[in-house]
């Protein structure tokens, strides 16, 4: 879950691990709440290390939005740290990961 400060802030998002790892993943970020709408969420699949979507808006500043980072990422022989990024897509707002919010790897 995730709030943008203002409506004009969208939120990017993108993974990162150890050199040599191998990556594929989809990032969902919601960035509107129209009721039964089809076209809420923005979705983009990568094959790299940070591979990002950016949303250039949302639809209401300070609501609770969801994202979703689904896929798979194999390290192979390099240990090292998988890292979801996130940031404001414009610098002087922010956009916050909400109390709540979890995540899993395996």
């Amino acid at each position: 879950m995730f709030q943008s400060a203002a409506t004009t802030t969208g939120i990017k998002l993108a993974v990162n691990g150890p050199t040599g790892s191998t990556f594929t993943y989809v990032v969902r970020p919601q960035f509107l709440n129209s009721v039964n709408g089809t076209n809420n969420f923005q979705e983009q699949t990568f094959v790299a290390a940070d591979g990002t979507i950016t949303t250039a808006s949302i639809d209401t500043a300070n609501t609770s939005r969801v994202a979703l980072v689904q896929g798979a990422v194999s390290t192979g022989a390099n240990s090292g740290t998988v890292t979801l990024r996130l940031g404001s897509e414009v610098s002087g707002s922010s956009v916050t990961i909400k109390k709540g919010s979890w995540g899993r790897s395996f």
